[in-house]
């Protein structure tokens, strides 16, 4: 039985999203993207990925 994975290393973040570490790392002192730390690990919620990402989705209308 596989589960999902609650959380995210900033390498597999970036492996995910194409993002360099310095962009995650702007993102999250910005607060733009909360990470948590644990043990001096930092890591992304896939729960908060996934908001970050659907707020930077930009939707065109047709002319």
């Amino acid at each position: 039985m596989e589960t999902t994975p609650l959380t995210l290393s900033l390498k597999e973040t970036c492996l995910k999203t194409g993002l360099s570490r310095t962009t995650l790392w702007r993102l999250a002192k910005a607060g733009q993207l909360p990470v948590v730390k644990i043990r001096g690990r930092v890591l992304v919620r896939v729960e908060a990925l996934d908001a970050f990402l659907q707020s930077q989705e930009v939707r065109h209308e047709a002319a």
